[in-house]
């Protein structure tokens, strides 16, 4: 069995995998003019295809991901994401004729970034030294929004000259000769009987706790980018001012995933702490978002973004980390609370500023970010506790 490649040969392809898996969702998002125009969408209707994203890529995460991960390899589970990545924008490109056959495309999408999410940290995890994969994770955290911000900048422009269908189709094109380059030099099939392997139900129980608690801090988190705008807007703000305030969280968010990432490295343990800590410095941000205006509001928001959205990285890391001798199911279970969190975050939400207003909704994702802090606490020491029930070593954690 041919070894995985070990530093940046090993790190590339796991970011370039996950931000080909991200650009149709972000394609759809950055174009929904044109969507809007083209399908006569509602905002309802916008809301489903960005939910069926979100709740496709945490059901297949929960129920098949890892398996499919661990039984095809680094390799062919690569090349997977790669062809249908392509096949998506080919089904964009020809297939979309309602908004219907467009959420079904867009759901597919959400599992295929669920597979290239769980192949990459398991990837990660092969290809990076233990003491330098907190900060690795951060940056292949911070790939997406690196991704979204690119998608912003460059789909107007091809889409301006030659519309997004064709723009969805010539997408296709670059996704399978990427796909060709990255996968190439990862083997067929590298560790598959370390990656994964039955758990037993104390760590099981811990691991859905802690995946709970990323579910809600996921949906916390969704639901402020989702919403940032309108809130920026409807405080005063122009929508110009509003879009730059949203572009400066995201770099906030990247920040704050890099940095957690490098100081993790260096300190080397109690990570569920810091991410707890950090989901409830995330929540203090929400909370400031809710009541806020003017220049406190744009602080609010940036500490929201750096820590209650910084947090991914790092939780990803102490999941490979607290089960470093079988990581892809923890993996596909972590993934699955998060995209569900995303999934139905920003519907709870809306619920709740329809019905209480929007303070009452800042409100609620600043205590669902809180609580998560609790929880990840709480599945820490049930974890802590079924490690050692293991016979593993507590300095893990």
């Amino acid at each position: 069995m041919a070894p995985y490649p070990r530093g940046l040969g090993g790190v590339g392809p796991a970011i370039v995998v996950t931000v080909a898996s991200s650009v149709p969702l972000f394609l759809l998002l950055a174009v929904t003019p044109e969507l809007r125009r083209d399908f006569d969408l509602t905002l309802g209707q916008l809301g489903v295809i960005v939910a069926a994203f979100h709740l496709a890529g945490g059901a297949y995460a929960g129920l098949g991901a890892a398996a499919v991960a661990a039984r095809l390899g680094m390799r062919r589970s690569t090349a997977l994401v790669f062809v249908l990545t392509a096949a998506i924008f080919v089904g964009f490109w020809g297939l979309a004729s309602s908004w219907l056959i467009l959420a079904v495309l867009v759901a597919v999408a959400g599992a295929t970034q669920a597979q290239a999410n769980v192949t990459a940290n398991l990837m990660l995890s092969a290809a990076v030294r233990i003491d330098r994969q907190a900060f690795f994770f951060g940056v292949k955290q911070s790939a997406t929004p690196v991704a979204t911000l690119i998608a912003g900048l460059f789909a107007p422009v091809a889409v301006g000259l030659v519309g997004w269908r064709w723009t969805a189709l010539g997408l296709a094109v670059v996704v399978v000769v990427i796909g060709f380059v990255a996968s190439r030099g990862l083997p067929h099939r590298a560790g598959v009987s370390r990656v994964r392997a039955p758990l037993s139900g104390g760590r099981t129980r811990a691991l859905v706790v802690l995946a709970t608690a990323a579910a809600l801090a996921s949906a916390a988190g969704v639901s402020m980018s989702s919403f940032l705008v309108e809130a920026a807007v409807r405080n005063g703000m122009t929508l110009a001012a509003g879009g730059l305030v949203l572009s400066l969280s995201s770099l906030f968010a990247i920040f704050g995933r890099l940095a957690a990432g490098w100081f993790a490295d260096r300190r080397g343990r109690r990570h569920f702490v810091w991410v707890a800590l950090m989901c409830w410095g995330g929540g203090v941000g929400l909370l400031v978002v809710g009541l806020s205006t003017g220049a406190v509001f744009v602080c609010g928001a940036l500490v929201a973004a750096c820590l209650g959205q910084g947090w991914n990285g790092l939780f990803h890391f102490a999941i490979v980390h607290t089960n470093r001798d079988a990581p892809a199911t923890p993996i596909g279970l972590a993934q699955a609370g998060i995209y569900l969190g995303g999934g139905l975050g920003p519907a709870s939400f809306g619920f709740v500023a329809d019905r209480y207003g929007d303070h009452a909704a800042w409100t609620w994702i600043a205590a669902l970010m809180a609580l998560s802090g609790g929880l990840l606490l709480a599945g820490r020491g049930l974890l802590g506790r079924s490690l050692r029930d293991d016979s593993l070593t507590g300095d893990q954690r």
